[in-house]
């Protein structure tokens, strides 16, 4: 965990980095799988009471699909988080004003 903390802290809050961060975070935080890490849209992360609510459709090998959420709660973690969606916001309004 403290390379993780430390890429959080080191590498850049430029656009490209946050979406790293932000899907490092939800990754570890949510214990997701690969498959599933990579079916997780936008709309599934929901900031809501301060803290990051995470709803994930389980891709097991057996057995059937689970849809379930998690929280995120770290402060640190939600900060980035909240980055990212600050990011992906402007970027839309600024498509938006084309």
């Amino acid at each position: 965990m403290d390379d993780i903390h430390k890429f959080l802290a080191d590498a850049p809050n430029t656009s490209e980095w946050i979406i790293v961060k932000a899907a490092t975070i939800i990754a570890l935080h949510s214990c997701l799988r690969n498959a599933e890490a990579v079916k997780l849209q936008f709309e599934d992360v929901i900031i809501q009471d301060g803290l990051i609510r995470v709803k994930v459709s389980r891709c097991k090998a057996i057995g059937p699909q689970e849809q379930q959420e998690y929280y995120i709660v770290d402060a640190l973690a939600i900060g980035y988080v909240k980055l990212y969606v600050e990011c992906f916001e402007m970027k839309v309004r600024c498509v938006m004003c084309i």
